[in-house]
């Protein structure tokens, strides 16, 4: 029999709980950590480091079950004013209540500014016209009200900068209508879903270029 602190491998029945309050706590740990995003166009960036420094610096760094993990991540339409990753690379232990007041002091400034599944963060590619187009992808933690679903969250997409045939457009994003700078979608929405909604937005934003 293998078996380990949480759980343990029977040859004849397979994997069973070794500690169920241990497996519990395990589980539970993915709750006490997330990604704080901030995404915009032309993101005040001198306030939000601020506020970083205010509310993530001025305590000393612990480690606690009464601390949640965060780490703090941005994307500005505007390339050129993309905030420098000062403090994206960082991980910070804060409490609730602190993280609540930093909340509330950086929404009164330009952007959105939401909370997301630490473990999810990656690229969705499509193909359209012989061309490959590459989107960031963040699944949010707040479920938008224009949802009737009850869902837990969103997928959040946005243009990157990994396609060379993305280039002409992630230069351009802070020039276009802000309701097409992103993409929300449905947390419930298969991988063929995805594909045909971020198509279309793909083609809207390529609409508008063409027509600036």
């Amino acid at each position: 029999m293998l078996q380990n602190e949480y759980i343990h491998y029977h040859r004849n029945y397979g994997w069973d709980i070794n500690d169920y309050k241990a497996m519990l706590k395990f589980a539970n740990k993915g709750r006490e950590q997330l990604t704080f995003f901030s995404y915009g166009c032309n993101l005040d960036n001198n306030s939000i480091h601020r506020l970083i420094e205010e509310y993530f610096l001025s305590e000393d760094v612990k480690r606690n079950e009464d601390f949640i993990e965060v780490e703090f991540d941005c994307y500005d339409s505007n390339l050129s004013n993309q905030i420098k990753r000062k403090y994206t690379i960082r991980k910070f232990n804060i409490e609730e209540k602190r993280l609540i007041e930093f909340e509330n002091e950086v929404s009164q400034h330009f952007g959105k500014h939401i909370r997301c599944d630490i473990n999810v963060r990656g690229h969705f590619e499509v193909k359209l016209n012989n061309k490959l187009y590459s989107t960031l992808v963040y699944k949010t933690l707040d479920c938008s009200a224009v949802y009737r679903e009850a869902i837990k969250g969103q997928y959040l997409f946005l243009i990157d900068t990994e396609s060379t045939d993305n280039e002409e457009m992630r230069n351009k994003m802070h020039l276009l209508p802000k309701n097409i700078q992103s993409l929300n979608l449905p947390i419930n929405f298969t991988e063929i879903q995805k594909e045909v909604y971020v198509k279309d937005w793909i083609r809207q934003i390529l609409e508008e270029m063409r027509l600036k």
